[in-house]
């Protein structure tokens, strides 16, 4: 991929780096960055099987999909609720290239958020401090939207710096993203039937996934020797 020109609907893209490499082979998608012609970068993820489908399964707490994200349908429902919702990722255009699908995604400059944390705790715990905050309150964002994120882990939380106190907070990868509009959360019922529920909120322990954001940042605090310091912080700006 890396080198090709990708014809989109209005711009073409030109494929410049491929991302995650030292993490090995993804299950489902490679990610890469791409360029349109003013230089403008963007995230393209390339599907592995020739058609990404929206529903797969479902157990009993969560219902997935092989990328959903990729499938026609789950593109054009996020892509419309980019306009309402600010705090999503953008999704720019679906493009089929060599009978593959591909997808043109918002690209942010940053970091994971575990990533900012391990580099910042030590210099400048007061930014720390500020970007942990205000991911509580995206996330608080999120969840008073009726949004849930299916996979809740740091490295799934994007960091990028705004100024010096303000940070631009966005959840990444959207296999697994949930709200009461879309079909398959509609078909599975996972918002009204509690065993199906999807919405990892804090406060609803009916749900497996319901402490994703909240372990990770405990787990951090305990590899990093700083208990209760970005836990005590995430919850007071959540609840």
């Amino acid at each position: 991929m890396i080198g090709e020109n990708i014809r989109g609907s209005s711009k073409i893209y030109a494929v410049t780096k491929r991302l995650l490499e030292n993490q090995g082979d993804r299950p489902n998608a490679n990610i890469y960055i791409c360029e349109d012609e003013k230089n403008v970068k963007y995230i393209l993820k390339h599907f592995y099987s020739k058609t990404p489908v929206s529903f797969i399964g479902y157990s009993k707490h969560n219902h997935y999909g092989r990328r959903r994200d990729g499938s026609h349908r789950v593109f054009n429902e996020i892509q419309k609720k980019n306009t309402q919702y600010p705090f999503l990722l953008k999704h720019i255009e679906r493009i089929k290239h060599k009978n593959k699908w591909l997808i043109i995604l918002e690209y942010i400059e940053g970091s994971t958020l575990s990533e900012f944390v391990k580099i910042n705790h030590f210099k400048d715990f007061k930014k720390v401090n500020s970007a942990i905050e205000q991911f509580g309150l995206e996330l608080k964002n999120w969840h008073s939207s009726e949004f849930a994120h299916g996979d809740p882990h740091l490295d799934n939380v994007m960091i990028s710096n705004k100024n010096d106190d303000n940070y631009i907070i966005k959840l990444i990868d959207y296999g697994q993203l949930h709200h009461p509009d879309f079909h398959y959360c509609k078909k599975v019922n996972c918002y009204k039937d509690k065993n199906k529920r999807i919405n990892e909120d804090l406060k609803n322990t009916n749900n497996k996934l319901g402490n994703g954001f909240l372990k990770g940042l405990i787990d951090l605090e305990n590899a990093l020797n700083i208990p209760n310091q970005l836990s005590s912080i995430f919850k007071k700006a959540y609840y």
